[in-house]
């Protein structure tokens, strides 16, 4: 992506169908001066047709660098017939990654984690992690280049898109109009 360059991906979550066998790979190459948000989230599956972490297999993987410099590379995979999936998911439907990151972006990136630094911990949840509650919870970590990483795990695909909104509300102004307006 070229200097002075804004990306925002910010999709709807995946929802896998009983017995799906989901695979992606997202690669970002950045400018050292360009900018990236990116969001990746997953439901539990179609819960009106009964279906909860019913899928055969997830994953998705995230490899970004700036320049030849690697500064956030990860991966989910989920499968249900090696590991209870339903188990260590507990009451939670939904899971989300994003990554803030870019000169266009650090204002923002800096605001998510120092809000999630000073924000009431739990004792059960690490520096930098925020426990809202039974129904979500979030944490946020500094990237190498300096950006955000920001993980929410939630009961609902409602709940999650009203605080993702509320986090990347930045992007409104960067994009020139209202990102949600056709959403939740």
């Amino acid at each position: 992506m070229d200097a002075d360059a804004l990306l925002a991906v910010v999709p709807d979550p995946v929802v896998c169908f009983a017995e799906a066998d989901f695979t992606q790979t997202q690669r970002y190459v950045l400018h050292r001066d360009a900018s990236l948000v990116m969001v990746d989230w997953i439901t539990s599956g179609r819960h009106a047709s009964g279906e909860r972490w019913a899928f055969s297999r997830y994953e998705s993987r995230f490899d970004i660098r700036r320049g030849s410099q690697r500064i956030f590379f990860d991966a989910i995979v989920l499968e249900p017939h090696i590991d209870s999936v339903v188990e260590r998911m507990g009451h939670f439907n939904v899971l989300l990654t994003a990554v803030i990151t870019g000169p266009l972006v650090a204002a923002a990136a800096m605001d998510i984690l120092s809000r999630l630094a000073h924000a009431s911990i739990d004792s059960s949840t690490r520096q930098g992690s925020l426990r809202a509650g039974r129904d979500f919870v979030m944490s946020a970590s500094r990237l190498r280049d300096g950006g955000a990483l920001l993980r929410m795990a939630g009961t609902s695909v409602e709940g999650m898109g009203l605080a993702l909104r509320e986090h990347l509300a930045f992007l409104s102004p960067l994009t020139g109009g209202d990102l949600w307006r056709r959403k939740w």
